[in-house]
């Protein structure tokens, strides 16, 4: 299904200072005094040609009704009554390759996520690494990898979702996470020991953590790395205070909880990669954006639908230094 995030694959979405042609986008139904937008192409056989043909360019590429088949032979039939036929063939010729180049490059990246993953949570599973130095492996990791596509695999599991009110306390330090979520609120602050703890207590815990606590809400409001802390040691950290206060029950059971999340999360990322080819050689020919957009809702599998987006993204970015034209910026 990889159609579905690029029709045909080779959009060159370009600067006005690499030269080539502004279209205007279709508008509908928006208000007469809308600004409007246009779509830059690094396509040189648009330049002579009238700004109704340019129009009837726009409309088709934006028409949400059509499959991409249906597309392609309105594209054609346009380069042929505009007299620029073979340059339409052309291009979508490059595309073509462009597609075969692109299912190459994800298979690989798919191959090679399970060996770098391993290395990615080897990191993570380090007790004897502070925050900061976990992170520095981490970059250096992601350094070596230079298969296009995988990069952004990792990236894109990198920082799991969680319910609010169940982020982990001891699975990611707090110093990591929390930048990346506005409300993270592990699970134990909720339960009766923290509670009943007193505030210098909690001030304590929240330093340990490396936190700035909100007794009010109880969610974290600010971070900042503990360097002196490993892993290992913000356990035993965390487990000594829970002996000083009653809590050593809740936060066993805190870890149990995250161990058994870890456990899932990882299970859940390989069920993905295992389902990604698939959906990479699905074809999607015959499908409008309507259809494509439900079955991209139809994902189940967790973690699936980021890979997706993720190669997106690098479409997108590569597309951007790209010099040919793409016929699916409407979908």
């Amino acid at each position: 299904m990889l159609p579905i995030i690029v029709l045909f694959s080779s959009l060159a979405f370009v600067s006005a200072t690499e030269g080539g042609i502004d279209i205007p986008i279709p508008l509908g139904d928006a208000a007469v005094d809308t600004v409007p937008l246009t779509l830059h192409f690094n396509f040189p056989a648009m330049s002579n040609l009238s700004e109704q043909a340019k129009k009837d360019f726009a409309d088709i590429l934006f028409n949400q009704d059509i499959t991409k088949t249906e597309m392609e032979n309105h594209i054609r039939s346009w380069g042929a009554n505009n007299g620029i036929l073979d340059a339409v063939n052309l291009e979508m010729t490059k595309d073509d390759q462009r597609t075969k180049d692109l299912r190459v490059n994800i298979t690989k990246a798919i191959a090679e996520f399970p060996a770098a993953f391993a290395k990615y949570t080897a990191i993570e599973d380090n007790k004897s690494l502070t925050i900061n130095q976990a992170n520095e492996e981490t970059e250096a990791l992601l350094d070596t990898i230079k298969t296009p596509y995988l990069k952004r695999f990792i990236y894109a599991v990198s920082y799991p979702d969680y319910a609010e009110g169940e982020e982990p306390l001891f699975t990611i330090n707090a110093a990591k996470q929390c930048p990346h979520s506005s409300s993270y609120r592990p699970s134990f602050f909720n339960s009766p020991p923290f509670e009943k703890a007193s505030a210098d207590a909690k001030t304590e815990f929240s330093n340990i953590i490396s936190v700035r606590l909100s007794f009010i809400s109880r969610e974290i409001i600010d971070c900042f790395q503990n360097e002196s802390l490993t892993k290992g040691q913000l356990e035993t950290e965390i487990k000594s205070w829970a002996a000083k206060n009653n809590a050593t029950d809740a936060v066993n059971a805190a870890q149990v909880k995250d161990q058994e999340f870890t456990r899932s999360l990882r299970g859940n990322i390989t069920k993905a990669v295992n389902e990604l080819p698939a959906l990479i050689t699905k074809s999607t020919m015959e499908q409008t954006k309507e259809r494509i957009e439900t079955e991209l809702k139809g994902i189940s599998t967790p973690y699936l639908r980021e890979m997706i987006e993720a190669i997106g993204e690098k479409i997108e970015e590569d597309e951007k230094s790209q010099s040919t034209f793409n016929l699916s910026l409407g979908r």
